[in-house]
């Protein structure tokens, strides 16, 4: 039986300064890395989101966090580290196979760097999950880097690569 209290749902209870710390310092290496990845390899999408389509992208901006990076922070941490605790005993464990099977739901994506960015970012996500106990946390994690792959022009790795 999985039971949920409503503060669980929006607290920032369990997060310290410390894990913002990393969070934010994690996320510049890796959005640098990103960038330069999207900048060399993929220069005909390299912004061009925000570019050819402020309006939409604005609108990204708003509703990723909170219709996509949420919902599946809540399945993919909330609910799978309860529901499977007895089944990944370890945090190690856990956080291994909530990743992994963050990865694997962007299979139906049908592209290898969703699936490859998805099971990197639920490791990271999972993580920090395990540390912090916060939804709200990994949310807001999740979005953060979310926005960044829309914004940078990979977005449509995401969104337009499912529906070639």
């Amino acid at each position: 039986h999985l039971t949920v209290k409503m503060r669980e749902l929006w607290t920032l209870k369990g997060a310290k300064m410390r894990d913002f710390g990393l969070i934010l310092g994690l996320f510049i290496v890796l959005a640098g890395v990103i960038a330069a990845y999207t900048y060399v390899f993929e220069s005909e999408r390299f912004l061009g989101f925000i570019s050819r389509r402020p309006d939409i992208w604005i609108i990204v901006m708003i509703l990723y966090p909170i219709l996509s990076a949420y919902p599946q922070e809540f399945i993919y941490r909330l609910f799978f580290f309860r529901r499977y605790q007895r089944i990944f005993p370890t945090t190690t464990m856990m956080i291994f196979a909530s990743g992994l099977a963050f990865g694997l739901a962007h299979i139906v994506l049908h592209n290898m760097l969703a699936g490859v960015l998805s099971t990197l970012g639920g490791f990271i996500f999972a993580y920090t999950y395990a540390r912090t106990k916060s939804l709200m946390v990994t949310s807001i994690e999740h979005a953060l880097y979310g926005n960044f792959i829309f914004t940078i022009g990979l977005g449509w790795y995401f969104y337009g690569g499912a529906i070639q």
